[in-house]
């Protein structure tokens, strides 16, 4: 059974590529390193902080130099790259199936919450929406999505078993952080991730198009 279901964003429910290389580019022209832009699209999922640490040989206690790197790029991103977004295909009606399912969905993501809510009203995406979980505003606080997911765990407003809810999204740390939680998780391959590290994170299930989704909690449910 699948009583619930939390999402990523960023690579599950919206390409937000554009706005996000866009705020990369920006940043790291001000730091002055360079990436090629196929590197950039790696980057899109994971906390900026990890991904600093990972490709740019930053201290993982340098917390003053990642929220200083964050902050440059959120010059560019809440300026502009945050509407620089758009809805898979397949979503909406992926949505509206687990409403008609009676199945409540949150979203639980690296972006800041605050950031998340402003992009999710944008584009009309609440309506499909019970509520919406993010990470913290600092770099040092809660962002890892192990966290992010534990967070909207202890917000739910209903009892719920952990082994009924599940975790959708396109990179491993969705992955790992649903399994952290004890849920199951799903991988998508339209997003930022592939098959390879969808394996690797030993997700329950892989999915082409967001409509698998609704389909594997149908099925799940039915048995």
């Amino acid at each position: 059974m699948i009583s619930s279901v939390f999402f990523d964003l960023d690579g599950t429910l919206i390409n937000s590529q554009e706005g996000i290389i866009k705020a990369l580019q920006y940043m790291y022209e001000k730091v002055g390193i360079y990436h090629d832009e196929a590197t950039l699209k790696t980057f899109i999922g994971p906390p900026l902080g990890e991904t600093f640490v990972k490709y740019d040989g930053v201290d993982p206690e340098d917390h003053e130099k990642i929220q200083e790197w964050i902050d440059i790029f959120r010059e560019y991103y809440d300026d502009r790259g945050w509407r620089e977004n758009n809805i898979y295909s397949g979503v909406e009606e992926m949505l509206e199936n687990l409403k008609h399912q009676n199945v409540p969905v949150y979203i639980a993501t690296s972006k800041p919450e605050k950031t998340a809510k402003r992009i999710i009203t944008d584009l009309k995406l609440d309506r499909h929406l019970n509520d919406v979980f993010g990470a913290a505003e600092l770099e040092n606080e809660r962002n890892a999505k192990k966290d992010v997911i534990t967070y909207g765990l202890n917000n739910l407003p209903h009892e719920f078993d952990k082994g009924n809810i599940a975790m959708v999204g396109d990179r491993k740390n969705d992955i790992e952080g649903g399994h952290y939680n004890n849920l199951r998780s799903m991988g998508v391959l339209y997003g930022y991730g592939d098959l390879k590290e969808l394996e690797k994170a030993k997700s329950d299930w892989i999915v082409q198009n967001p409509l698998e989704i609704s389909k594997i909690v149908h099925n799940e449910n039915r048995a």
